[in-house]
């Protein structure tokens, strides 16, 4: 949705600049995002150009807001405040022009009252609020994203446009998404991969969806049984109910799936097939 703000905006011909705020070491976030001059510190071999600079006369996407760390929140506020960032080791201050898209998943509202964000910040970004709703509650939605990525894969590899099978159009809208676009993104990615002819079946996607859970389910913040349960009942849906498919999702063995069932209160009798 930013890129499509941005292709739409004025300055659709000046740079996009995506900076995931969650993946900014919390020690890094300063040089990072307004840069840092020659021997600024130790191994600062040369000028470097911040992200907010890079923006320059376009837009700067803040992604995933939510999780930056509170000092780096203050460096920013003080950055919108002004309009103006000094690269690290520097005293010179430098104008910077940009339109600045911030988003995320968590409640924001909430984290205010955590203290978690600031309450300045907040309504410093608050600008034209809009929410989009999780893709299990727009389905209409998944098959034009599907295709799109289905596209963009061929296109980066060079081959003819894999088309997913029926049953695997009626999973894919079956499927609850917790991890919202950028899951099915992933798992589109690797059952594109992983398929053996021109055609994506369901089996391909349900194995696809343990690679590309494989590493959204390590992100920091979640309820390990919650999400374990979640993992489970949706992975036992997709393969209904056959518990050797289930496990092949998960990524774990049968025996592995079973303790899990009886840890979390799942009744072996009502899990399905083996």
């Amino acid at each position: 949705l930013a890129q499509i703000i941005h292709g739409y905006s004025p300055r659709r011909h000046q740079p996009f600049v995506p900076v995931n705020c969650g993946g900014l070491p919390e020690a890094l976030v300063e040089s990072e995002l307004f840069g840092y001059r020659k021997g600024a510190f130790t191994g600062a071999l040369s000028d470097k150009l911040g992200l907010a600079e890079a923006a320059d006369g376009g837009v700067l996407f803040l992604d995933e807001i939510g999780e930056m760390a509170l000092p780096a929140q203050a460096h920013l506020l003080r950055f919108l405040d002004t309009g103006q960032i000094v690269r690290l080791g520097d005293t010179h201050a430098r104008s910077v022009s940009v339109r600045v898209i911030a988003a995320t998943n968590r409640n924001v509202e909430r984290d205010v009252e955590r203290g978690s964000i600031r309450r300045d910040l907040f309504y410093r970004l608050r600008g034209v609020p809009l929410h989009i709703p999780p893709l299990r509650e727009r389905p209409e939605d998944i098959r034009a994203l599907a295709g799109h990525f289905l596209r963009r894969c061929a296109s980066q590899s060079g081959h003819l446009v894999k088309v997913p099978s029926e049953d695997a159009w009626t999973w894919l809208h079956e499927y609850p998404w917790p991890g919202n676009v950028r899951e099915l993104k992933h798992v589109i990615q690797a059952a594109t991969a992983m398929s053996t002819g021109s055609t994506i079946t369901r089996l391909d996607l349900i194995e696809a969806i343990g690679l590309a859970r494989g590493a959204w389910v390590q992100a920091p913040g979640l309820d390990d049984d919650a999400d374990e349960r979640q993992r489970v009942t949706a992975a036992l849906e997709s393969a209904r109910g056959n518990r050797t498919h289930a496990a092949k999702a998960l990524g774990i063995g049968r025996t592995t799936l079973w303790r899990s069932l009886r840890r979390l209160g799942i009744a072996p009798e009502t899990s399905g097939r083996k």
